[in-house]
């Protein structure tokens, strides 16, 4: 008997504790990865390529990540996706110069690819529609967590244990994930049932209303990391350390906010729960930059924060309800496609903030975010007053043609 068809929250936690980890490592080496590669490093512009080697990897994987897991299955790739983190860390523990480092940077891409698209396939497909929202916030959760937790955990390590540590420890745990995943995965295969003479855009148009719900909301958190710092710094004198607290302060609004925000998307639809986040985040982004004190900034991201909560976490869900109502496709795809405009909004989000706020500061370069936003407002709110139209039947996707289910 599977296991968790019995107990699906079981495979929920485990899949949770995976994309947790897979954030947690990708956060951890922030503070300290220049300190430790720089001494085999040429300067700073080949320390830019280091990091930029992970973003290049997972874009890179993403397209064929969906076909990869019509081949072997979820549960494989999800194992996959596991193991190369695991040797991620395998090779920065035991890096001894340029090439293990780029190395270790390019498999973590590949494998955050993998365990992404897995991930949310195997709690979408365990999940009927009318509870998969509140499920998949749960991940939204545990990916905020990852993100709030590896920074301090990562400079902690580096600073009280030494060098190596960080990576031995967390090395230690996504062991565990990995024997949880070989576990509780259950053994689906997803199929891809889009005749093949379908053009690649006739395949992906139904997807365009989240897809952009997922660029946009991308895209505002990505914009603040470069520039936000540098204004608090500058106009209200804060250190280092209160930054990052008020950015850990935002994550943990938004990972807090997630669950609830998949809840109501269960219960009024996908499509609105987005509409009202677009809506909120056009309000409270511009907002950011106004208050002039640490309080004040911090009441502003925490609004902020559960704003972009309920734009992007019913997105996860109605990639899964598009899959299902049209009847093609396969939640490999649907979210190898999630994780690829997830990743493109995070690319442009830096790059329009950065062009923007020398030339007209950082206030009117937030506003004309949120002005973009209004123009976006349009197209999700096209049908949100009928959740028929935005919704999918609450079938089991196990029930779906195309996808098979096989004995352990």
């Amino acid at each position: 008997m599977d296991r968790t068809k019995r107990s699906p929250k079981l495979l929920l936690l485990i899949i949770t504790a995976a994309l947790f980890t897979d954030l947690a490592v990708y956060d951890m080496v922030v503070p300290f990865l220049p300190q430790y590669a720089l001494p085999w490093l040429s300067g700073d512009s080949e320390l830019g390529l280091l990091f930029a080697a992970y973003p290049l990897a997972l874009i890179a994987t993403l397209p064929f990540a969906g076909r990869l897991m019509s081949r072997v299955g979820p549960r494989n790739m999800a194992l996959l996706g596991g193991a190369g983190l695991l040797l991620t860390l395998l090779l920065y523990f035991f890096a001894s110069g340029r090439e293990l480092l780029f190395a270790a940077r390019l498999v973590q891409g590949v494998a955050g690819g993998l365990t992404w698209t897995a991930g949310l396939s195997l709690v979408a497909a365990n999940y009927p529609a009318e509870r998969r929202g509140t499920a998949l916030g749960f991940t939204m959760s545990g990916m905020s967590l990852g993100a709030l937790v590896g920074p301090p955990l990562g400079g902690f390590l580096f600073d009280t244990l030494g060098s190596q540590w960080p990576f031995a420890i967390v090395g230690v745990w996504a062991l565990i994930v990995l024997i949880g995943l070989f576990a509780l995965a259950p053994p689906i295969t997803f199929q891809e049932d889009l005749p093949s003479s379908d053009s690649w855009r006739d395949k992906w148009r139904p997807y365009f209303k989240p897809a952009v719900a997922v660029v946009f909301g991308a895209a505002i958190l990505s914009a603040l990391e470069p520039m936000l710092p540098l204004d608090l710094e500058r106009r209200l004198g804060m250190s280092p350390l209160t930054i990052g607290l008020l950015f850990g302060l935002a994550a943990l609004s938004y990972g807090m906010c997630a669950p609830l925000a998949g809840w109501i998307a269960d219960r009024v639809g996908n499509q609105r729960t987005m509409t009202v986040g677009l809506l909120a985040c056009v309000v409270t982004f511009p907002l950011i930059v106004l208050p002039a004190s640490i309080t004040g900034v911090a009441i502003a991201l925490v609004a902020f924060g559960a704003s972009c909560s309920l734009l992007l976490t019913p997105t996860l869900p109605e990639f899964a309800s598009i899959c299902e109502r049209r009847g093609f496709g396969s939640l490999g795809y649907a979210y190898s496609l999630f994780n690829l405009v997830y990743a493109l909004g995070m690319a442009l989000g830096p790059i329009v903030s950065g062009n923007l706020e020398p030339h007209i500061g950082l206030p009117l370069t937030l506003l004309v975010f949120s002005l973009g936003a209004l123009c976006c407002l349009p197209i999700l709110g096209r049908n949100a007053g009928n959740p028929n139209k935005s919704e999918g039947p609450a079938n089991d996707f196990f029930s779906m043609p195309g996808m098979t289910k096989h004995a352990a």
